[in-house]
């Protein structure tokens, strides 16, 4: 029984069997939903995914390459292939038509490109395929992905064509000038001979392109002679180890076999060609399958890496070096095997990169123009010295080869060795003419050491060769302007402007020229140009921050830097945000980028250049014009004599004021020398300077005498200081730097209103008088400090930090006068208006005790407040008066006390940032800001102990710090009369507001300053 059921199945079977058999022998019409037509034309689109004019083009382009070479190349777009293989889709194409059929003699190709399966291929007749360059058709449909992915075929067909005609031209020594150009119409005509057979096709009726440009007959293609191959008929192939003698029949179908990897995703790619090339050892096809294969493995790498398979990705591409022939074609190198290091490096794999790159150097090393290549991965990653390493090992096999010689300049001059470099660039030269770009850097080189009628020279004969060089024709401009040829100079900068607008480096150049030759307001112009088209270039912004400067509008150049500074980072860049923040009277803020970057050492200034290479100098101009020599090759800086010593003064004053870890002690002479180094000049600023370095001397307890010599001197400049623009800022740079602080980490700098200059003139003169006070109380002449420190309260708007300092030190100096209950009362006064401080309440609570035997009634003048758990000194002792209390700035350890000859210094109140007052007055439950002195920023010192002294000391000195919650939203600045005794009228400054740098996100655009 069961054997007839079988039987039954068998005899049901075999006719569906044969049926199915059968049908695969009919041609494929029979199976389509439409009948595609024979085309009449180049370009047949029955998906309709190409557009009219694309069309057009890609007809004449395609008419122009036949009458040319006699190659037909037919174009046809499918909505799909409905399922079936896209190789046995063209190849049905292929054979009805007699279009890219293998079998034919013709000269032809059949490029099919299905729309939706996102594929395409080519199908090449047995008579083209030797007229084609190596690799051509797997390059056409390497190009053709991209575009087929994102959907832009007519893009992407044209673009893969016209390369595809242009490598054929110089394969077979035709013209291409002119391809897209309707071509000339032949005398004679001849019909299309190809078998009218249809084939299975999307569109229900056929749509036969047709180019109005063309004749109405295209020219003839050679009838099929050959006897066409069943499109079901397996493919031949030879086995590894078979004797059998391969044939033509065999070449052609191991060749087939090879290039419809093409069609295949990267992962089955690499497994058919590893298997072809074992099963086909001595195939001719043999290396173009390693080729494919090395190309497939860097893109499955690539693939695997962007799906965030690193060790997946950096296996394939190390397979794809290690696979690489010695002998393999320039154009693979060139395209993917070089390009595997930096592929890595830009994805983070930096060790891997490096990795890569040794190994490409192990394979290549005697080959010195895959040597070049290799260096250009490290001018890339800017590692200078690797690079003119290999440029080295390129020069010793090939001595005379021009761009060996280029490539070491290039390394030379990222190495900013310049001189070098420049030697390089003209042996390079000396070799060959024609060697790209190294005439025009010859030049810039020459103009940045000065040498500028060589440097014009160079440029006229770079613009003669190749007329469009935007940096020769820079320049050209600058050479003029350095020669003093000023009228040629205008003239060819307007030319120049007038044909590229845009020319980036023209206007970034140009405008640090002017600025650096004192003509600012031009240098502002244009560099505002360069701004706008492009942000993030950074000698762009310096060149406007410098501009900025010179105009007195320094505010908009801190922005200016700080946005460059998010694009870039190195020395110079730091340098000018010190500078920034100097001319603005930030002498604080500037000093964090110089200690930052910059040391000090025997006089001599030392950095890295580009964050790697040592520098020393004696001044900054100096230090780092390689940097600017190297970036945008101007012999001029941007910059003064004053200025540069100005900062070096900053910078070691800073250096010799620093506390040490090990807490030795700081040497009063250096630092003294040093801050008159920084305070020298007669400019409009140097008030601010006096006035910064007499505070942070009495603040580090050192340098009395000089403090006082400052403030003293400070007092003269006091009407040239208030007209400067950034009076504002500069007056009050202690109490803004926390609201300063806050809005650079947020991404901005803060809008500060200007105030009026009474208000800024009471607190100006009143810092100075508080200063001198203080300075003359740490030299013991008391009764004199009294009247500078009276003089200061009286000045000082009420309220204001700086007035709760100065009645502070007044208390301190009555009480050392022992003028206990006045003491007291100043005590107290600066005690409740400023935020409630331990320190500050021990203080007054012994003097409380001592005048009155106990603490009764103190709640009631100053609020109930926590235990002091500061350590004060026994009332009636020898150090009652008052010890020294540490308030060094946040994260720095108080130094290690020790005794000396005088009496103790007592360091101000620390000095918090502060927002601007508003001008709503401070409701009657709400606390003002705490007090502050013109001190640097310094953290509570509510444990500190004081220490020991000889000689009567000083009432301590507590360090008020507040909280962000403790400042409170409003604090009225007061323009009080001169007498002390005489209520202030509130004279509120207006509130600052928040102004952001140009975000880095999206398109960054710069904050323009008004009139700009």
């Amino acid at each position: 029984m069961l054997l007839n059921r079988q039987n039954l199945k068998l005899f049901l079977v075999l006719p569906i069997t044969c049926c199915l058999f059968f049908s695969s022998l009919v041609a494929p019409s029979v199976r389509g939903q439409g009948k595609l037509a024979v085309p009449t034309t180049h370009v047949s689109d029955s998906a309709e995914a190409i557009g009219d004019q694309a069309k057009r083009q890609l007809e004449n382009i395609l008419a122009n390459l036949e009458l040319r070479s006699g190659i037909n190349l037919t174009v046809v777009t499918v909505k799909s292939t409905e399922g079936r293989d896209i190789y046995d889709y063209s190849y049905d194409l292929a054979k009805a038509w007699n279009i890219g059929l293998r079998s034919s003699a013709n000269k032809s190709l059949l490029l099919v490109i299905s729309v939706d399966d996102k594929l395409s291929l080519t199908q090449p007749s047995k008579g083209v395929v030797k007229q084609l360059p190596e690799g051509t058709l797997g390059e056409l449909s390497q190009r053709l992905r991209g575009p087929l992915n994102s959907g832009k075929v007519a893009a992407g067909l044209l673009e893969g064509i016209q390369q595809f005609v242009v490598e054929l031209g110089g394969r077979l020594g035709f013209s291409t000038e002119g391809m897209d150009q309707a071509p000339p119409v032949p005398t004679t005509t001849t019909a299309v001979t190809a078998t009218p057979t249809e084939v299975p096709a999307v569109n229900d009726q056929p749509r036969p392109v047709e180019n109005p440009a063309l004749p109405e007959s295209p020219p003839a293609v050679a009838p099929n002679t050959n006897k066409p191959v069943d499109a079901a008929q397996p493919v031949k192939t030879a086995s590894a180890g078979s004797k059998k003698k391969t044939t033509p029949a065999d070449d052609e179908a191991e060749a087939e076999e090879v290039e419809v990897t093409l069609t295949r995703p990267f992962a089955e790619r690499v497994e058919r060609l590893k298997s072809f090339l074992v099963a086909h050892p001595d195939s001719k096809s043999r290396s173009r399958a390693n080729e494919l294969l090395i190309s497939s493995r860097a893109a499955l790498g690539d693939e695997k890496l962007k799906a965030g398979d690193n060790a997946g990705g950096i296996d394939q591409l190390m397979l794809a070096i290690a696979d690489a022939p010695a002998d393999m074609s320039d154009k693979l190198f060139a395209g993917v095997v070089s390009q595997i290091p930096m592929n890595l490096y830009l994805r983070g794999e930096r060790q891997q990169a490096i990795k890569a790159a040794q190994a490409i150097e192990a394979r290549f090393s005697t080959d010195a123009k895959r040597l070049l290549a290799l260096s250009g991965f490290y001018l890339g990653i800017e590692n200078g010295d690797e690079a003119a390493r290999i440029a080295g090992l390129a020069i010793k096999l090939a001595p005379d080869m021009a761009a060996a010689h280029h490539a070491l300049g290039l390394a030379l001059h990222i190495s900013l060795r310049l001189d070098e470099a420049a030697g390089e660039y003209k042996r390079a030269l000396e070799l060959d003419a024609k060697t790209p770009a190294a005439r025009r850097s010859l030049a810039d080189l020459n103009r940045a050491a000065g040498k500028f009628a060589e440097a014009l020279a160079l440029y006229r004969e770079q613009l003669t060769i190749e007329p469009a060089d935007k940096g020769a024709r820079t320049g050209l401009v600058l050479s003029l302007y350095d020669l003093g040829q000023t009228e040629d100079a205008d003239k060819e900068l307007r030319a120049a402007l007038k044909d590229d607008p845009r020319n980036l480096m023209l206007l970034a150049g140009a405008a640090y020229w002017f600025v650096a030759h004192n003509n600012s307001k031009r240098g502002l112009e244009l560099a505002g140009i360069a701004a706008d088209i492009e942000p993030r270039y950074t000698w762009g912004q310096i060149a406007l921050a410098r501009a900025l400067i010179a105009e007195k509008r320094a505010e908009y150049a801190e922005r200016s830097i700080r946005f460059a500074g998010q694009h870039g980072r190195f020395p110079t860049l730091d340098y000018e945000l010190a500078t920034t923040l100097a001319a603005m009277g930030l002498y604080e803020e500037a000093s964090e980028p110089l200690t930052r970057t910059f040391t000090l050492k025997d006089g001599f200034l030392e950095t890295q250049l580009a964050n790697r290479l040592p520098s020393r100098a004696t001044n900054f101009i100096e230090l780092l014009a390689p940097e600017r020599r190297a970036s945008i090759f101007q012999a001029t800086a941007a910059d003064t004599e004053d200025n540069a010593r100005m900062l070096k003064g900053l910078l070691a004053f800073n250096l010799a004021i620093a506390l040490r870890e090990d807490n030795a002690k700081i040497d009063e002479a250096s630092a003294v020398a040093a801050a008159r180094e920084f305070v020298a000049g007669n400019d409009d600023m140097r008030t601010y300077r006096l006035l910064y370095a007499a505070t942070r001397l009495l603040q580090r307890g050192i340098g009395f005498q000089a403090a006082q010599e400052f403030a003293d001197a400070a007092r003269e400049g006091v009407a040239a200081a208030l007209l400067v623009p950034v009076a504002t800022i500069a007056v009050q740079s202690d109490e803004l730097r926390e609201l300063r602080a806050q809005a650079i980490t947020s991404g901005g700098t803060p809008d500060i209103p200007d105030a009026p200059r009474n208000v800024l003139g009471n607190i100006l003169r009143g810092r100075i008088e508080d200063l001198s006070g203080w300075a003359l109380f740490n030299q013991d002449k008391t009764t004199e400090a009294i009247v500078r420190l009276r003089r200061a309260v009286g000045v000082l708007p009420e309220r204001t930090p700086s007035w709760r300092a100065a009645i502070w030190h007044l208390g301190a100096a009555l009480q050392q006068n022992g003028d206990s209950e006045e003491a007291l009362t100043y005590y107290i006064k600066s005690y409740n208006t400023g935020v409630p401080d331990a320190v500050r309440r021990g203080i007054i609570e012994q003097l409380y005790k001592k005048i009155n035997g106990s603490l009764e009634g103190l709640d009631d003048r100053i609020g109930r407040g926590a235990i002091s758990t500061a350590v004060l000194p026994a009332a009636g002792s020898a150090t009652a008066a008052g010890e020294q209390l540490s308030a060094e700035p946040s994260g720095n350890p108080p130094p290690a006390a020790s005794p000396t000859p005088g009496p103790t210094p007592t360091p101000e109140p620390a000095a918090q940032p502060s927002p601007l007052p508003e001008a709503t007055p401070p409701s009657a439950d709400t606390e003002p800001s705490p007090a502050a002195s013109p001190t640097a920023t310094a953290s509570p010192v509510a444990e500190s102990t004081p220490s020991p002294s000889a000689e009567p000391s000083r009432i301590p000195e507590p360090s008020a710090t507040p909280t962000p919650e403790s400042v409170p939203a409003t604090q009225p600045i007061a323009t009080p009369t001169p007498e002390s005794t005489a209520t202030p009228a509130q004279t509120p400054l207006p509130p600052a507001t928040a102004s952001p740098t140009p975000s880095s996100d999206s398109r960054p655009r710069r904050v323009k300053p008004p009139g700009t």
